[in-house]
């Protein structure tokens, strides 16, 4: 497929990997990535294709954790998530079952993309599936409310096609290098400062979350004696922080999704080491 279109886009023109090697990474503007500072979350029980993916990330250096999460949901904190759809998949799965995965995925995370990959190499049966599941995305598309806004609206799915695992790889690479290098807010970078006393120090770890500097770190500290308290009330009594003069919705808001995905992992099991894969 040479053109592009809505559902078929043309495919990544600055991937220079090929099927069976490694993704060639000398586009971007360092070779000497340090991969390990990127982690991926996914379920370790995986198609092969999928189970492709992941050891070729681990390969690179990419911190894989593992959760129960459903297989092909591969989440990238802060916010990021991508469904890796293969061409494999549409002839083991049922439609109907895909779809029913998709829209889940699409309703638990709003802003993630589906990655297509190996779609030039379609044939007339996945073809044939493929637009069934377009059109049921589509035309009978989610109405879902998000944490930023309590209104409903229409969730419509980001499809990015991609010729193979390098393609996959990209993605799921420049995805984590926004979520977790280029966008990171600057409090999460902060030069270190000497500190004598202990207060010193709490202060310095309060004025790390979002939209706290000196002084609201200071009144959080002398309401709750700790940031251990302060992430607990943070997280789970709001109203404690948001009566505090100073404090509202727009600072517990992002601070509680940050300390959520931090401190309470959605999946009940501990993850585990790459070496373990």
């Amino acid at each position: 497929m040479r053109g592009g279109n809505l559902l078929f886009p043309k495919s990544l023109s600055n991937i220079r990997g090929s099927k069976r090697n490694m993704p060639d990474i000398s586009h971007h503007s360092s070779t000497n990535i340090d991969y390990s500072k990127y982690h991926i979350q996914c379920n370790q029980d995986q198609s092969k294709p999928q189970m492709k993916l992941v050891q070729q990330l681990i390969d690179l250096g990419v911190e894989i954790l593992y959760f129960q999460y459903p297989k092909h949901w591969f989440i990238i904190p802060s916010q990021g998530a991508a469904y890796h759809l293969h061409s494999q998949d549409l002839r083991s799965n049922s439609i109907e079952a895909l779809i029913t995965d998709i829209r889940n995925f699409i309703e638990k995370y709003p802003y993630g993309i589906i990655i297509a990959e190996g779609f030039h190499r379609w044939g007339e049966s996945n073809r044939k599936k493929w637009q069934l599941l377009i059109t049921n995305l589509f035309f009978t598309p989610l109405d879902i409310s998000t944490a930023h806004s309590k209104s409903k609206h229409t969730a419509m799915p980001i499809f990015i096609p991609g010729r193979n695992t390098a393609d996959s790889i990209e993605i799921l690479l420049r995805i984590a290098h926004r979520e977790q290098i280029s966008d990171l807010p600057p409090k999460l970078s902060r030069i270190s400062e000497k500190r004598v006393f202990l207060a010193d120090a709490q202060i310095y770890l309060i004025k790390g979350l979002l939209n706290c500097g000196k002084k609201k770190a200071i009144k959080l500290l002398e309401k709750f004696d700790s940031p251990a308290a302060v992430f607990d009330a943070i997280i789970n009594s709001p109203d404690e922080i948001t009566a505090i003069s100073g404090f509202g919705k727009k600072f517990i808001r992002p601070n509680q999704k940050m300390l959520s995905e931090i401190l309470l992992p959605t999946a009940p099991t501990a993850p585990t080491k790459n070496e373990d894969f």
